[in-house]
């Protein structure tokens, strides 16, 4: 019911002109949008994690919309682009696609294609250099194996202290990401240990070859660190030890340095944003929400994340004012609003 009232609420913003007023509002800064995964409808529809995940129909008609209404670019080009004054006449915007599943080559890059637009992928290279499902979609797999209390109770005895509230995916994944790489592990091999091998199944990596195909084609590679650790619970010589192999690997791999960094969770402080630097690279995101502008820190760079809830409708399909209305961040300031309507009231927010 939500959706089909914000559904309602968005048309009418398009058909009276606040949408594009806040498309214009873009201008002169950059937008740069999240995304994960782009799978079959079907697929998406079982996902575990489902704010990770996009179905490819819907994403075709995202990219053909943002082609049309914008300026796209990968994200190192747009920024340098935002620096010499351009994206005032049509706004900058970046897609941007965290991790390094095989579905971004495979489904993902090809749509872009289509689009005439190219994106920026930033991979986990110890994701792609073991062929395995990353940490979180393993644990997924394997909860989905593991009776709920037997799964809190090695939690519990690997980490040292027992799971937070809850049952849900959300619970588990809070959970596990609260935990230092080391500790993470430890419970991830209690759980391997107590459960027959679960399939991998659509959790796969690209390969290398993707990877160089994927930058031949245009696009931009980035590092997502090389196992996906949490930095600000990561000790000093961890997090460069993180920032420097993911980085030599890609060298390697792509014949080229690499200038862009995608903080994993988007977890980033002082000393992870000095330490950032001083590995080489030029610039990084967060998933802090907001638009880029000329000037602002280059290690802290805001992304939108892009989720089917927001921009689908009540039948899990492409719907277009929603989209522009998410793009523009005119569902952004709607939702801000509610928030503060409902904290003067007393109510959570929705």
């Amino acid at each position: 019911m939500k959706r089909v009232l914000r559904t309602w609420i968005d048309r009418v913003a398009a058909w009276s002109g606040t949408t594009r007023h806040f498309e214009g509002r873009m201008r002169g800064s950059l937008t740069v949008l999240m995304y994960h995964r782009v799978l079959p409808r079907e697929a998406c529809r079982n996902y575990p994690l489902a704010s990770l995940v996009m179905p490819a129909s819907a994403f075709a008609e995202q990219a053909r919309a943002l082609a049309r209404r914008f300026d796209v670019r990968p994200l190192g080009e747009a920024l340098a682009a935002l620096g010499r004054g351009e994206g005032v006449s049509r706004p900058l915007v970046s897609v941007t696609f965290d991790d390094g599943y095989r579905d971004n080559a495979a489904i993902a890059a090809p749509l872009l294609e289509s689009a005439g637009i190219r994106g920026t992928f930033f991979v986990t290279t110890g994701f792609i250099e073991s062929g395995r499902p990353m940490w979180f979609d393993e644990a997924c797999l394997l909860l989905g194996a593991l009776a709920p209390a037997r799964a809190g109770e090695l939690f519990e005895r690997a980490a040292g202290r027992p799971a937070g509230p809850g049952n849900s995916i959300a619970a588990w994944m809070a959970s596990l990401k609260s935990l230092a790489p080391a500790k993470r592990e430890e419970v991830l091999s209690s759980w391997r240990d107590a459960v027959p091998a679960q399939d991998p199944g659509g959790y796969l990596p690209m390969t290398v070859s993707d990877l160089r195909a994927m930058r031949e084609a245009g696009h931009e590679i980035g590092s997502h660190t090389h196992s996906h650790a949490i930095l600000t619970k990561c000790d000093d010589a961890q997090v460069a030890r993180e920032l420097a192999e993911s980085r030599a690997h890609l060298s390697d791999w792509l014949d080229e340095e690499v200038a862009g960094f995608c903080y994993p969770n988007g977890d980033h402080d002082d000393r992870v944003r000095a330490a950032t630097r001083t590995a080489g690279y030029s610039w990084a995101c967060g998933t802090n929400s907001g638009a880029h502008r000329s000037g602002d820190d280059p290690f802290a760079i805001r992304r939108l994340d892009v989720t089917r809830r927001n921009v689908l409708d009540a039948g899990e399909h492409h719907d277009p004012a929603a989209f522009r209305a998410e793009v523009s961040r005119l569902h952004e300031r709607m939702r801000r609003a509610a928030s503060r309507g409902a904290r003067a009231s007393g109510d959570a927010p929705v």
